[in-house]
């Protein structure tokens, strides 16, 4: 008899089972339906981050290259600044090196007038000596 008890309940609840395997089953199938669509909706967004991923690693190659051209040009116009900056010494150096002797010569140029000058009124001091 305890037997036939036990075996009553396990039909009970095998018909519970019976009823509430239908509603399981809608319920497993709408989570189904439901999770498809959050996979679809999660598959579309990985996919546009893919591509978003794709053209910033796109953008960031194009810009290593942009910085790199910049870099290699801002050495070029360093090393053509340090050889102006060079050629600009030497030519400030002979500059004051003309300036020396332009001032040289005017000195020579004072002292040649000064001694034309000299030999000139010498000269008309022997005229005038030498009329009278």
């Amino acid at each position: 008899m305890e037997t036939d008890k036990v075996f009553d309940h396990v039909i009970k609840d095998h018909n519970l089972n019976s009823c509430n395997i239908e509603e399981e089953l809608h319920i497993a199938a709408t989570l189904g339906r439901e999770l498809l669509l959050q996979n679809d909706s999660i598959r579309e967004k990985n996919r546009t981050l893919w591509e978003t991923n794709e053209e910033h690693a796109k953008e960031i190659e194009m810009l290593r290259q942009q910085n790199h051209l910049l870099r290699e040009e801002a050495e070029s116009k360093a090393k053509d600044q340090i050889e102006l900056e060079k050629k600009s010494t030497e030519m400030l150096a002979k500059i004051k090196y003309l300036e020396k002797d332009m001032f040289d010569l005017q000195s020579l140029t004072i002292g040649m007038r000064e001694s034309s000058q000299e030999t000139e009124r010498l000269y008309l001091e022997e005229s005038r000596r030498a009329e009278l």
